[in-house]
């Protein structure tokens, strides 16, 4: 009997556990339930803000597209888009600059007075590379000569790591491809290599890719499945190209362009020896294996485009480098910018000991397709005749004055639709 009662009275206090554990449960229902009801109707007035704001952008993109169609400048923080300082305004402006990587300075270093100069002079034979307070100051200027430029793409040739990060953080308006180069010998600036860098706000990026002997080999297995370290390395004769595929905003044009360094080898610097041909020859196919509405190559062809090679003790003519790249372009169907009397390095920088010395070198130089219209084709002054590119500031390092030992050169494109 006292079993039955026990039961009972246990069966009880479930029960009423139960029911107030149910209680529970509604309350706290009800609770999230009531969160739920004002989350929604946060989430219904955001949808409404934000449907304003987009509701306002739409219309400032129209009013962009329209003024586009009427021929209006784009316009971002007071700084036209299209066009600049002394150009078309309707046109795109391109520039191609040998910046001098820190890791060659030592290249004709007492004529540039990139020298390292310390107490230890009788060790100069090692070939230091120039101060750093030199590169930073050399950084300055290269920054300042883009600024005034205002070119709406950039193709560079010997940029290292270091460059590259500092050329995107001190111009923000510019982003960029550039593919980050392990160092061999512990510094990030004895490797360098090319890259494109453009204005953000007036091109989408769609593709790009750095050519040289590693991605022609993946691209090329059946010809180079038996190379070695040193085929590899007599290839492009270790230079290399940047690629991009550009989408410009306002009139959604492709435009595919390739920054390049071609070999110049010291012996046959006049020739179109088989490491330049080989890597124009890389560059033309990813220029035409993709339907592009416009085409640009441009950078340092290591060879003098505007003096006859062949008058450098160069044959036969169709081996010399000027026609020889000039040849390879043309079948491809582009056009060579030139103007006479131009010049982007000095003789004793790239040929005092050819027939050519004396003479003043265009070794840099950008081709185009034929259906872009190029005008305001300017080159870089430089000072040949005064050739230091510092004042001697103190024993330790010189003040820069100049900013490579390459001018840059550039050209306004008109996008003919």
């Amino acid at each position: 009997m006292d079993y039955f009662k026990d039961a009972k009275k246990i069966e009880e206090v479930v029960s009423k556990r139960i029911e107030d554990l149910e209680a529970q449960y509604i309350k706290q229902i009800k609770f999230l339930q009531e969160q739920l009801k004002i989350a929604q109707e946060k989430i219904k007035m955001r949808e409404q803000e934000l449907n304003m704001i987009l509701g306002a952008n739409y219309q400032t993109v129209n009013l962009i597209e329209s003024l586009l169609a009427k021929g209006t400048k784009r316009v971002v923080s007071g700084q036209p888009l299209v066009g600049n300082y002394k150009g078309d305004t309707s046109a795109i402006r391109i520039m191609s600059w040998n910046v001098l990587a820190r890791g060659a300075t030592t290249h004709q270093q007492e004529k540039h007075g990139f020298t390292f100069k310390n107490t230890y002079e009788e060790h100069m034979e090692y070939k230091q590379s120039e101060h750093i307070e030199q590169t930073l100051a050399r950084y300055l200027l290269i920054k300042d000569e883009i600024i005034q430029n205002n070119p709406d793409i950039v193709l560079l040739q010997e940029v290292d790591n270091y460059f590259f990060t500092y050329i995107l953080k001190n111009l923000p308006e510019y982003t960029g491809y550039f593919k980050l180069i392990i160092p061999s010998r512990g510094d990030f600036s004895s490797n360098f290599a090319t890259a494109i860098i453009w204005k953000s706000q007036m091109f989408t990026m769609n593709e790009q890719k750095t050519l040289d002997s590693k991605s022609y080999r993946a691209l090329h297995q059946d010809e180079t499945l038996h190379f070695t370290e040193a085929d590899e390395a007599k290839l492009f004769n270790r230079k290399n190209a940047t690629y991009v595929r550009l989408t410009e905003i306002g009139t959604q044009s492709i435009i595919s362009l390739v920054s390049i360094h071609l070999s110049g080898d010291d012996s046959k610097r006049n020739f179109l020896t088989n490491a330049k041909e080989n890597l124009l020859t890389f560059a033309l196919e990813f220029l035409n294996k993709n339907e592009s509405d416009y085409r640009v190559l441009g950078g340092d062809m290591n060879c003098p485009m505007l003096i006859r090679a062949i008058e450098s003790g160069c044959a036969p003519e169709e081996k010399c480098c000027d026609v020889g790249i000039k040849n390879l372009l043309n079948k491809s169907g582009f056009n060579q910018i030139t103007q006479n009397g131009t010049i982007s390095t000095c003789d004793f920088d790239y040929a005092s000991d050819e027939p050519i010395e004396g003479k003043r070198v265009l070794i840099d130089s950008m081709f185009h397709t034929r259906n872009l219209r190029a005008s305001n084709y300017l080159v870089q002054t430089l000072d040949c005749d005064n050739p230091s590119v510092y004042e001697k500031h103190d024993d330790l390092y010189g003040r820069i004055i100049k900013a490579s030992d390459h001018a840059w050169i550039s050209c306004d494109y008109r996008l003919v639709t």
